[in-house]
């Protein structure tokens, strides 16, 4: 009657080291699959960073362009206003002195 306990015992000696081994191997996979995940995301983020970028040069150099125009613009306007009031201060003093 000794051996059924004896035999017992080497089963459950058995299924806890296939518990162990599973367990070590479910683990090895999930840190695996972490640092995997890790490597992706990491890649993708460095992909992401670059286009946004990018894009702020690009959008950078368009504002500037844009400031550009508006500078020019504003200077052509402070042009025009100079004249029309050189104009109108020129022809108001030859009026009064023409015939």
């Amino acid at each position: 009657m000794q051996q059924k306990p004896h035999q017992f015992t080497a089963e459950r000696r058995t299924l806890i080291i296939v518990a162990v081994i599973l367990s070590i191997v479910l683990y090895l996979a999930g840190a695996l699959s972490g640092l995997y995940a890790s490597k992706l995301i990491e890649e993708r983020t460095k992909e992401d960073i670059g286009t946004l970028q990018s894009k702020t040069e690009r959008d950078m150099q368009l504002l500037k362009d844009y400031i550009t125009i508006l500078d020019s613009n504003v200077k052509d306007m402070q042009l025009e206003q100079v004249f029309s009031r050189h104009s109108t201060t020129s022809r108001g003093a030859r009026s009064p002195q023409s015939p």
